[in-house]
């Protein structure tokens, strides 16, 4: 799943030039933007087919003004929000966005960042 949507983050957002990283990837001296991209772990929902899995978009910019990660935040969403998206072991799964955090500024990694969160909305095939 992870595959699927750093393609699909890369496919529609030019801005970020192929960098969505993994979060041990990045650090202070990436060129930004550039997106982190944290899976989250199975979460039991009592339902029949039983998991939804999270999926964290960390955006990542220079340190001028937030309306960067406005715009960001905005594309990653149309980007990935109920699309159809096909897995390496063939299962089709969509995401549903749950919301984000605030806006803060990084001082390791020296920029401004904000967290995204989404979670698989079905799982298809396999």
């Amino acid at each position: 799943m992870r595959k699927a949507i750093r393609q699909r983050l890369i496919d529609k957002i030019p801005e970020i030039a192929g960098r969505v990283y993994e979060p041990s990837m990045a650090g202070p001296l990436t060129k930004k933007p550039y997106i982190v991209l944290k899976y989250g772990g199975d979460i039991a929902t009592g339902m029949r087919y039983g998991f939804e899995v999270p999926f964290e978009v960390w955006l990542y910019c220079e340190r001028t003004t937030f309306k960067e990660l406005d715009v960001l935040e905005s594309k990653v969403i149309r980007a990935l929000l109920g699309v159809d998206l096909v897995s390496s072991s063939d299962q089709t799964f969509s995401l549903k966005y749950t919301g984000s955090s605030s806006d803060f500024y990084d001082e390791d990694w020296k920029a401004l960042t904000r967290q995204l969160d989404f979670r698989t909305d079905r799982i298809r095939g396999g």
